[in-house]
């Protein structure tokens, strides 16, 4: 199941690559949110697991990706 076709999700991800510089910065970005969000470290957390899947399917996309241009047109091509 793709979490990103969810539209809060996808505007989450969407919003944190606009604020990027770079590829490495989002994938920073995404990481400390999963992070935070409890989605890391076996802590148990309250977060929505479709929002910890959202974030995950973010960071294998971005993972595919050379550049953050590049991630964000596949993004797009999701929307």
């Amino acid at each position: 199941m793709n979490y990103l076709n969810n539209q809060i999700y996808f505007s989450l991800v969407e919003t944190l690559a606009k604020f990027a510089e770079d590829k490495e910065e989002l994938d920073i970005r995404l990481r400390t949110e999963l992070s935070l969000s409890g989605g890391a470290c076996g802590v148990k957390s309250e977060a929505n697991p479709n929002y910890l899947a959202a974030l995950d399917q973010a960071i294998k996309l971005l993972d595919e990706c050379d550049n953050l241009e590049q991630f964000r047109q596949k993004l797009m091509s999701i929307k």
